[in-house]
């Protein structure tokens, strides 16, 4: 299986992808808050390197193995649900 190594554009691409206004997950790290520190390189090159060293860790933080699901009532139906989840913003980057 070949190796995943993240780079320092693949993380800026993710953080462009971060939608503002959405609920944090068990991390409680505003998705706004990745993208203020975009335009810092050391903070670029510092979350690279953890990321890179977490895919490489033999046991991988319980807070990306872990999500909250909730279920919220559609508009407009009055008996219908849809689930919504929230997980960490690291492993959705």
């Amino acid at each position: 299986m070949e190796k995943l190594i993240i780079n320092k554009e693949d993380v800026n691409k993710a953080i462009s992808r971060l939608k503002n206004n959405k609920a944090t997950g068990s991390d409680n790290i505003k998705q706004e808050y990745y993208k203020a520190l975009k335009s810092e390189e050391e903070v670029i090159k510092i979350l690279t390197k953890c990321l890179n060293n977490e895919l490489e860790a033999d046991n991988k933080p319980e807070n990306w193995k872990t999500s909250k699901t909730i279920m919220l009532k559609k508009k407009k139906q009055t008996y219908s649900e849809r689930p919504k989840t929230n997980s960490t913003t690291q492993y959705i980057t």
